[in-house]
Order: structure tokens, then C-alpha cells, then sequence
């Protein structure tokens, strides 16, 4: 513990800095580090993420949950006598400040990191046997991290979602103003991936930050949300990074040949990992002979309603299996957030251009409160610490802004240009592809065919057959014609 006298010159020290505090970055001292003292795992990277990022003593918040079985879900009581409570309790014998708390303290934290075997879902009030639910017991379902957000305030709605007054600004964490408080989590599908989130950002960060492609792949069910992953691609050519782009309506297929190095991915909208980030291959899926893998400190989304329904899960949504991948931050949904409740990729890929750490960011894209989202990652990770080097503007980036922007006879011009001048086999089976994705989109379904046949050819005995003969059978074979049931002493109509 800290001594009344270190205490008091900490304060003094706050006071000092003045106006400045509200614009300082966050900083070790404002992280608070939640883990299961039951957990072997969680201790260690607890301890782990203590030593690397230099965590005061008094930041560590253990909490008893029990193993046994292991609580993934729980209710609203459990929250508030396992996790809210002992919390507030910790951070009263400690001095620690939660934002949402009236409460003055010396030590104040704007940000949480939950590290495993922590419970992950605030189930919904139950219902009696054949009653109807009312609304207001559906929304009092959660994750825990977007409830700790409120951790400290004496009262606030429970019946619905609430809206983050930090969302779309800049606004920094550290502003006395505040209230938020941002909650990430490190918990992935194993032990050694959960130490690895810890201690990789650290050494990008160290190595400069991020340097590598943003693949982009957009075209879900509502216009609104194509919106927002149109402008990370226009975000990422004027930074100046080299950018994939997928417009189809289906997600990238198995075995595509991802550009290495990918460093950030966006997607939506498929309910479980597939493609190149599928875990587990079902029967008749080859396994590649090179499976792809993420860029180290790599940030990997894809939008769904239960993309993190159980993020220590392969089976179940994306975030496990984009870690798993090799990604070092995700995020997700619990339940359904409904599209406006669900974090703004858009705004978290800006946001980290623009320098602001993976917290930061995080508070600026989360549009509710008391919801169904989760941030996995070092919420001290800063991708970018610096601007990213920019690259030239080439054809090939050209082709996938003027795609996402639907210029699409200019962008098949730029990749018919890759095509002729290219001799990098990954580079040309990426360009194919987009190539039958133009045609597609242009509704030239004859012209794709034909083109997707030829390849068929070119490709014999290449590790990418598979991938060719699966998007032909799934965009042009015709569903099996339904077998009419026949009555008896019925006669079939000629």
C-alpha cells in the first residue's frame, strides 16, 4: 500500500500539472487490473500485465469467483455481489476514484483491464413459465465490461442501453470531467494467447508501430453500416496505407490469399469465423498448406451480433478465432447490440491513426453504455504511437478506393493493369478475385462464369482450387428443384 506521505506528493503532483492533466495521455497509474484470485491463469497475467506496463501495487484488484463451474453468465444480483461490490470496496480501502464515482480520491482510474476466468454476460431477468417477457427484462442483459463502465455512479437506469457521452469526440480519459470509464478485457481461447496480448503490443509499439495492409471487407445487410466501412478504406489510402478490399456479399472465402502483412481487419457480416480465419474445417474443407496468420499487435473485428457470445470458444463467433489467428485486440458483441449499439469500427480505426490507445479509442467509438459490447486488448496498446509511413498511391490501392466508392469500370481497370504487370502469384489470385468480384457487382454474371472457369484452368493443382470451384458453385450452380409431395391417387402433371 501507498504511504499517506507518497499519497499526498502524488496529489501534489496532480494538482501541480494543472490544465495539462486533462490533455495527458493515459498512463499506467489511471489502469486498474481486475483478475480472479481463483485462477491460476488469471494471477499470472495479472502479474504478467503488471510487469510490462508497470501497473502500481495498488491497482491490483483481485476479485473470488468461483471455478467451479466456471461462470460465464451470471446475473444482475451476482454482478453486484462478485463483481461491483468488492470492487468499489477495493477501491475505497485503496483511495482508488472511479470516474461515475462522486466520491474524491487521490488515485484516480479511467480505465480497466478484466484479465481471465472473469465472467463475461449479465443474463437478461428471468421469466416466470408462461409469462411473457416484458422489455425491460431483455435489456437488463449485458456484458460485464460495458456495465463496469458505469462502476461508482449511485444510480443510473438499468432497463436500457445508455448513451456514451465520449462517443464520436476526442475528448481524452483523463479529462476531470469524465465520467466513463473505458473496460477492456485480455481473455482469448488459451492461456499462451492471452500472455501473448500482454507482451506484443509492447514490442511494436517499441519497434515503431504498425506497418502493414488494412483489409477491408464490407457489403452487409443494411447500407448504413457499408457507410462506415467505405470511409475506413478512404481513411486508410489518405493515411497512405496499402488497403484489400472485399465488396461481395458473402465474406472472404476459404483459403484466400490474405497480403502480408495484414495488420488491421474490418468485416461483417457472417455469424461465425470462416474463410482464412476458419478454426475448425468441417468435412469436405481442406485444410491450406499455409495458414494465414495476423501481423503481430494486428487489431481484427468483424461485425455480428454474437461475434464475442464466448471469446474462450473457437466454435462460437469471431473474436476467439481472430486471436487465435494471431490478433492481439478484438471486439464484440455478448448479445445483439442492435446495429447502432455495436462499436463504430470507423471511428476505432481513426482514432488509432490518429495515435489514441486502444482505451481511447475504444471510449470514442462505443455509442452505449450498460450494453452488449467487449474490447479485447491491452487498453495501453498505441498501434500507431506515431504517424504510419505512408505509402505511395498505387494502382492497386486506387482500384479498391474506386471499388468501395462504386466506380467500378475504373477499378477493373486498375486491377486488369496489376494483371498484366504483376508476377507475384498471391498478389495476381487477390487480383483475380476482385476481378470476378467487379463483374459480380456489375451484374455481368455470364462474363464472371466464364472468367471463373478459365481460372479453373489456369489453377490446376494450385493451392487456391479450392477457393475458385467454391465461389463457382456458390455463386452460379442452381438450387436443387423441390420435389413436389404426391397425394395418394394423385397423378403427376405433365
Amino acid at each position: 500500500m501507498l504511504t499517506f506521505a507518497l499519497r499526498l506528493c502524488l496529489c501534489l503532483a496532480l494538482i501541480c500539472s494543472g490544465i495539462a492533466l486533462a490533455g495527458s495521455d493515459l498512463q499506467p497509474y489511471h489502469v486498474a487490473v481486475v483478475y480472479n484470485s481463483q485462477s491460476r491463469a488469471s494471477r499470472e497475467c495479472a502479474e504478467l500485465y503488471q510487469r510490462t506496463r508497470r501497473i502500481p501495487a495498488e491497482n491490483m484488484l483481485p476479485l473470488s469467483i468461483p471455478m467451479q463451474p466456471r461462470l460465464k453468465d451470471i446475473s444482475q444480483a451476482q454482478f453486484e455481489t462478485l463483481i461491483a461490490c468488492p470492487l468499489l470496496q477495493l477501491g475505497s480501502e485503496r483511495n482508488l476514484h472511479f470516474p461515475a464515482s462522486r466520491r474524491l480520491a487521490l488515485l484516480p482510474i479511467r480505465a480497466m483491464v478484466l484479465m481471465p476466468d472473469l465472467p463475461l454476460r449479465i443474463k437478461a431477468a428471468a421469466v416466470p413459465k408462461g409469462a411473457k417477457a416484458k422489455p425491460w427484462q431483455q435489456t437488463l442483459a449485458a456484458s460485464v465490461d460495458s456495465e463496469l463502465a458505469q462502476l461508482g455512479s449511485e444510480s443510473y437506469p438499468r432497463d436500457r442501453m445508455l448513451a456514451n457521452p465520449l462517443f464520436g469526440r476526442s475528448a481524452s480519459l483523463t479529462a476531470s470531467m469524465s465520467r466513463y470509464l473505458s473496460v477492456c478485457r485480455i481473455d482469448s481461447p488459451s492461456v499462451a494467447v492471452s500472455k501473448r496480448m500482454i507482451l506484443r503490443p509492447i514490442e511494436v509499439e517499441a519497434q515503431g508501430g504498425l506497418q502493414g495492409w488494412t483489409v477491408v471487407d464490407y457489403h452487409g445487410p443494411y447500407a448504413s453500416g457499408d457507410k462506415w466501412f467505405r470511409t475506413i478504406v478512404d481513411r486508410a489510402i489518405e493515411a497512405g496505407q496499402p488497403v484489400f478490399v472485399d465488396g461481395l456479399r458473402s465474406s472472404l472465402p476459404e483459403h484466400f490469399p490474405m497480403p502480408t502483412p495484414t495488420v488491421m481487419y474490418f468485416g461483417w457480416y457472417e455469424g461465425s469465423a470462416n474463410g482464412p480465419f476458419r478454426m475448425h474445417y468441417p468435412k469436405g474443407v481442406p485444410r491450406e498448406s499455409s495458414p494465414f496468420r495476423f501481423a503481430p499487435g494486428a487489431v481484427a473485428m468483424h461485425l455480428h451480433s454474437f461475434s464475442a457470445t464466448d471469446v474462450t470458444n473457437l466454435g462460437e463467433g469471431w473474436a476467439g478465432a481472430l486471436l487465435m489467428r494471431g490478433a492481439d485486440v478484438s471486439s464484440g458483441n455478448v448479445w445483439e447490440p442492435y446495429l447502432g449499439g455495436g462499436l463504430r469500427q470507423d471511428v476505432f480505426y481513426e482514432r488509432l491513426l490518429q495515435g489514441y490507445c486502444v482505451a481511447e479509442a475504444a471510449a470514442h467509438a462505443t455509442p452505449q453504455l450498460s450494453w452488449m459490447g467487449v474490447v479485447l486488448g491491452d487498453p495501453l496498446y498505441r498501434p500507431y504511437p506515431s504517424p504510419p509511413a505512408a505509402v505511395a498511391l498505387n494502382p492497386g490501392m486506387r482500384a479498391c478506393r474506386d471499388l468501395a466508392q462504386g466506380r467500378y469500370d475504373d477499378a477493373l481497370d486498375g486491377m486488369r493493369f496489376i494483371l498484366k504487370r504483376s508476377d507475384d502469384d498471391a498478389v495476381l489470385m487477390r487480383t483475380e478475385y476482385a476481378v470476378i468480384e467487379i463483374l459480380l457487382l456489375q451484374g455481368k454474371r455470364a462474363e464472371a462464369k466464364a472468367y471463373m472457369e478459365r481460372l479453373l484452368l489456369r489453377r490446376a493443382g494450385s493451392d487456391h482450387l479450392y477457393m475458385i470451384r467454391r465461389m463457382l458453385a456458390q455463386h452460379f450452380l442452381a438450387p436443387k428443384p423441390k420435389i413436389p409431395v404426391m397425394r395418394k391417387g394423385e397423378k403427376v402433371k405433365k
